[in-house]
């Protein structure tokens, strides 16, 4: 199950990187793998960004993305408005307090942790889905919030989620890459 996930999930973060609409249906199915070991470690902010947010924004991407194709295969790249990004990461600088009640109410482990990567999963996650290479700015900031959150129960002596914190380990340098690789599509696109 772990390393399912971890090599589903990896895939879609590498075709996301390179711009591919296909991305969306591989990580559409490697978020039910997510919620199921995030059930399992009792990390219920998981859950909730897989089922609130992950899998509907993984949606609306894979319908945005098809309708602005570059080439038959590769996203055109956007720029977000300032207005639009200003409000977008006000609104979640607000909202990570409701994030943290919520899930302090759910009872989940890690719980500063876990919201502050509901946080930094929305941003991402938002503007990859609007076509965006903000969006790889905070998967890079995502991914190192994972990665503290998976290393709690490894130090606790539950091996078995290494795969999973190896996964944004991994992501981390996908997604280096992905900020690197969106900066050169834009280019190559003309979007300034």
């Amino acid at each position: 199950m772990y390393l399912s996930y971890t090599l589903l999930y990896f895939t879609g973060a590498i075709l996301l990187a390179k711009g591919k609409v296909i991305n969306y249906i591989i990580t559409f199915i490697a978020t039910f793998f997510y919620a199921y070991i995030s059930y399992k470690n009792g990390y219920y902010g998981e859950i909730i960004i897989t089922f609130g947010m992950t899998l509907p924004l993984c949606i609306y991407g894979f319908i945005n993305w098809l309708k602005n194709l570059y080439n038959k295969d590769t996203v055109k790249i956007k720029d977000m408005s300032k207005k639009e990004l200003t409000i977008l990461s006000l609104s979640q600088c607000i909202l990570v307090f409701g994030y943290y009640f919520l899930l302090k109410a759910f009872n989940t482990n890690n719980l500063i942790v876990s919201s502050l990567s509901l946080v930094s999963s929305v941003l991402a996650t938002y503007c990859t889905a609007r076509r965006s290479e903000n969006g790889f700015i905070f998967f890079v900031l995502n991914d190192l919030i994972l990665m503290t959150l998976w290393v709690v129960p490894v130090i606790q002596g539950n091996l078995s989620v290494i795969p999973v914190l190896i996964s944004p380990c991994l992501l981390f340098i996908n997604d280096c890459y992905g900020v690197y690789n969106w900066k050169k599509l834009k280019k190559e696109q003309g979007v300034k």
